[in-house]
């Protein structure tokens, strides 16, 4: 159900005509205003958006400036602005009604509904509830079982990978176990290519209940190197899990599986599950705590096999400036107990994630984050007679860009770092792409 973005407004704005209200003299708002009352929206909020820094706050200003930011595609911009002026006017529900629809245009269901709700309960005019039981409608549409969501997608990929097999930039080791200074085999040297790469995969959620939805997905990828075709990489995942939703708690458990292949042979399993629970504690932040359980099997190299145990923390922070800011900061741990108990296979890890992506329009968004993880593994190496030790630090930025309807294309450029206390699992590595996107429903 799609509902257009004036009817509510305009709704509010003939009942609350007949009511006394202070309206601000500033000839800035004025002119912004009427810029809204003639569908201007972007002019208005190009006029106000300059102002914001020094009038936050003042309620005749952020209201007109939250409807600026609606009118632009900001609806994060306008739910902080509606929510100063509940601070200051908690009776206003001209803005109470519109922070509503800001979250309802974020999907931010929860807080909407809640919102919309507390709008009903007062004396407003039959057409303005009318106008908000069918926002509540669109809202209870994912609620029925006869229109489940699938969304089906499509990549292609192309670029360069400085390093395709992750090795050491070294043609041979000194080995200490034997003495002797061993070549390494081609496949071990650092090898680079031009690569591509395919992806397809799909997602659906389907609800059992007004709380409770059934949701999973697929994907299947691979990676191609032109000039190095022992490292070609197919990868397929698998998801099947529950979605619990309770107030401002998000609950998720699941089954996955993963299956990933090196030059057409099956080179390692996956089963596991996953937990994780979200809670929106404002409009502006988000907290998730997550954990992982799986089983790894390695079908040639049985020895390797383990059980893997994870879990972490993250923090998302959404700012209040132009562009939408978002930052994401995780910090995570785990254990990789090997079954045959070798303890030089079995590793323990911490690590910490920070990224973020900025909206520079209607179309496209920069994102890029970096990650650090210290990994120190259970016992001595038998050939190098040391304890394996890593640092692994990774660096990526990128840019999405909506080229057409459902297309997209996004640049993206890593840099990864090793530095290990083996001098075989010692390397770094540039990669550079771009890939072309289509999300067909």
């Amino acid at each position: 159900m799609v509902i257009t973005r004036s009817i509510l407004s305009m709704l509010l704005a003939a009942w609350f005509s007949i009511l006394p209200f202070a309206v601000c003299a500033e000839e800035i708002l004025q002119e912004a205003q009427r810029l809204l009352a003639e569908g201007k929206g972007a002019e208005a909020y190009a006029l106000l958006r300059p102002e914001l820094e020094r009038r936050a706050g003042e309620p005749e200003y952020d209201y007109v400036f939250g409807l600026a930011a609606l009118e632009v595609g900001e609806p994060t911009q306008a739910v902080f602005a509606f929510e100063r002026v509940l601070l200051v006017q908690p009776d206003h529900l001209q803005a109470r009604a519109e922070l509503a629809r800001a979250y309802y245009l974020m999907g931010e269901s929860g807080a909407a509904r809640q919102e919309f709700e507390r709008v009903k309960q007062e004396d407003v005019p039959p057409q303005v509830k009318e106008t908000i039981d069918r926002y509540l409608a669109a809202m209870d549409y994912p609620y029925d079982p006869s229109r489940a969501r699938l969304n089906v997608y499509l990549e292609f990929g192309g670029g360069y990978d400085s390093n395709v097999n992750s090795a050491a930039d070294t043609s041979q080791v000194f080995i200490p176990a034997t003495g002797i200074v061993t070549p390494l085999f081609p496949f071990g040297q650092e090898q680079d290519s031009g690569i591509g790469n395919v992806e397809g995969g799909f997602r659906f959620a389907y609800p059992l209940r007004s709380n409770l939805n059934l949701y999973g997905g697929g994907n299947a990828k691979w990676r191609f190197a032109f000039d190095a075709t022992e490292f070609d990489q197919t990868t397929a995942n698998g998801l099947l899990g529950l979605h619990v939703l309770h107030g401002a708690n998000e609950y998720r458990f699941a089954a996955l599986g993963q299956a990933f292949l090196l030059d057409g042979d099956s080179n390692r399993n996956l089963a596991g599950v996953n937990g994780q629970w979200q809670r929106n504690v404002n409009a502006q932040n988000q907290i998730t705590l997550f954990g992982q359980a799986a089983a790894l099997r390695f079908p040639g190299q049985r020895i390797r096999n383990a059980n893997q145990y994870a879990g972490g923390l993250a923090w998302a922070h959404a700012f209040d400036a132009a562009g939408t800011p978002v930052a994401l900061l995780s910090v995570f741990g785990g254990t990789e107990d090997n079954i045959k108990n070798r303890d030089d296979l079995g590793w323990d890890f911490v690590g910490a994630r920070l990224g973020g992506q900025y909206s520079i329009n209607n179309r496209a968004t920069a994102f890029g984050a970096v990650t650090y993880q210290y990994s120190r593994y259970g016992g001595v190496d038998p050939l190098f007679g040391e304890r394996r030790i890593d640092n692994y630090v990774e660096v990526g930025a990128g840019l999405r860009y909506a080229i057409g309807k459902n297309w997209s294309i996004r640049p993206e450029i890593g840099y990864t770092n090793n530095d290990s206390t083996l001098v075989i699992n010692d390397y770094n590595r540039w990669q550079a792409m771009v890939f072309l996107r289509n999300d067909f429903f």
